[in-house]
């Protein structure tokens, strides 16, 4: 479930990944608002589909450090792809090649540990699935605020209302 990356190279300032195309699949941003909900067995099957390719990911010392509703793909057959590596982390002994670092990421899916700039593992994405799943559960984002200041406090230290709140 998660999308191949076919190349990757430099082209001047250029940085840039090769990936698969997914037919027929549309991102799922489409399900998270409150009038195009799944229904709560297709949310489960697809939330556990992501979790088991980011344990896949996580296992080989990749952290995503992106996931969000347009980075997750679903096709006709409902079959759900993690796409756009492009700031992941790889987060291995034997890695010795500069990485991006710092604010990196969609704040309204950030982890505490991420918004805060903090070591992160594999936990960061694991909070943003959680996110994600809220979302498409609810139709509602657990995390809305108006700056980046309100959003890190949400995030930091308040409790998102319970989804039986929304359904």
């Amino acid at each position: 479930n998660l999308v191949k990356v076919l190349d990757a190279d430099v082209d001047g300032d250029l940085c840039y990944l090769v990936m698969e195309f997914v037919e027929g699949a549309q991102t799922l941003d489409h399900y998270v608002k409150p009038d195009r909900l799944l229904s709560l067995r297709e949310v489960v099957g697809i939330i556990y589909k992501c979790a088991k390719a980011l344990d896949h990911a996580h296992r080989r010392g990749v952290i995503h450090r992106d996931i969000k509703p347009s980075n997750l793909l679903l096709n006709d057959e409902r079959d759900v792809k993690i796409a756009d590596f492009s700031i992941a982390m790889i987060n291995r002994p034997d890695n010795v090649h500069t990485q991006f670092t710092g604010f990196l990421g969609s704040p309204l899916y950030m982890s505490p540990e991420q918004i805060n700039e903090l070591p992160l593992n594999s936990a960061t994405d694991i909070f943003s699935l959680g996110t994600v799943m809220y979302q498409m559960l609810t139709g509602n984002h657990p995390f809305r605020a108006d700056n980046l200041n309100a959003i890190n406090k949400r995030i930091t230290t308040e409790e998102p209302p319970p989804l039986s709140s929304f359904r």
